[in-house]
């Protein structure tokens, strides 16, 4: 009896062994595709096993020094492919900075989102981080964005969004400067949470209305090698300064750029100063998706804020806030690290759809 009861034993271990082998390799087998648009596992990180991946998160290519060309640095077929609208590959984690200004001489709060997975470090697993500078419109805070800084940094890209605490665009764009001053002392910094974290030949200015606008000033600084400029606003203020960009300096722009706009524009956003101005008048490659049914405040987390008087459309604004996210991840994963795959979500079929879906009108140059 005891040694049947082993014996038994045995062929009970085999069996279960033997299953979970051949089970293991199917599910090797379904893996080693690419994820379809409609994958929602939200929770997926590259996996060490992935060699390929490897050259696609380092970042050490021998290209950094010209991430503007249309060269593609990175060739793998096997990364597995998220619609970028879903959240990344990534945890994100938010934390307030003091960033002590040299125009004014005061400590003031930047709000920082980055990818992490351990909730406590930014992940550099696969390479250094790219850096988003993101500015606010006009009379609007920081926290009104924060949905941007989340979703970029699930994806990899370490977000810095701050106040427009100085007047003009031309001294908001110096500001975008001086951040990035900040940044490359923080890597050299042991005691940063940027230390040896960021990749400072990819760093991308962005912004809403006068936050567009002074991101795509970023061309005077050679340190930005793309802009994202949602529903830019060039008009005069006194706020916002005497200083044209669109079509005045549009021509001198080198960098890619990639412009969002409202179809309900309304007082907020006059015709002959808005987005399709700017894309009107840039140089290519340039993008440009006008949100149907879409007011100036429809793209901010809260459009019933306050401050919030600008039209906000009839559309989803929630849907629209997504489909906006995910074409500027699309942007940054093609121009930025090239990741040809996104083309896609960027300017193909999944544009497309959305196109006969009556949801944005696209075009692109």
């Amino acid at each position: 009896m005891k040694y049947r009861s082993l014996f038994l034993m045995f062929c009970v271990v085999f069996s279960v062994t033997l299953c979970v082998a051949v089970c293991g390799d199917d599910d090797d087998d379904s893996d080693s595709g690419a994820f379809s648009p409609e994958d929602d596992d939200d929770d997926y990180l590259p996996s060490d096993d992935d060699e390929d991946d490897d050259d696609f998160f380092d970042d050490d290519d021998g290209d950094d020094d010209d991430d503007n060309d249309d060269d593609d640095d990175d060739d793998n077929s096997d990364r597995l492919l998220i619609d970028p609208e879903n959240v990344g590959y990534y945890d994100a984690v938010k934390t307030t900075m003091i960033f002590p200004d040299p125009v004014s001489a005061q400590d003031k709060e930047v709000d920082v989102f980055f990818p992490t997975t351990d909730g406590e470090t930014i992940c550099t697993d696969f390479g250094l981080r790219p850096a988003v500078i993101f500015a606010p419109d006009i009379n609007l805070k920081k926290n009104l964005y924060e949905s941007y800084g989340t979703h970029l940094a699930t994806w990899g890209y370490l977000t810095i969004i701050r106040n427009n605490f100085r007047t003009g665009a031309e001294s908001l764009a110096d500001l975008n400067s001086d951040i990035i001053d900040w940044l490359m002392e923080g890597i050299q910094n042991p005691d940063s949470i940027f230390y040896e974290a960021m990749d400072m030949n990819k760093i991308i200015a962005a912004g809403h209305g006068l936050g567009g606008k002074v991101a795509v000033l970023g061309f005077r600084e050679e340190r930005i090698r793309a802009t994202i400029a949602i529903d830019p606003n060039d008009e005069i203020t006194l706020f916002s300064g005497d200083y044209s960009v669109t079509p005045d300096l549009m021509s001198f722009i080198d960098i890619p750029g990639q412009y969002f706009g409202a179809e309900v524009g309304g007082d907020c956003v006059p015709e002959d100063e808005n987005y399709t101005q700017f894309y009107n008048s840039a140089n290519s490659p340039a993008w440009e998706y006008t949100m149907l049914a879409t007011g100036h405040h429809g793209f901010v987390d809260n459009p019933n804020c306050l401050a919030c008087q600008c039209e906000k459309g009839t559309a989803d604004l929630n849907a629209v806030k997504k489909m906006t996210r995910g074409l500027m991840i699309a942007f940054l994963n093609v121009r930025i690290r090239h990741w040809e795959e996104f083309e896609f979500y960027l300017s193909g079929v999944g544009v497309d759809q959305d196109v006969n879906d009556g949801k944005l009108m696209f075009r692109n140059k």
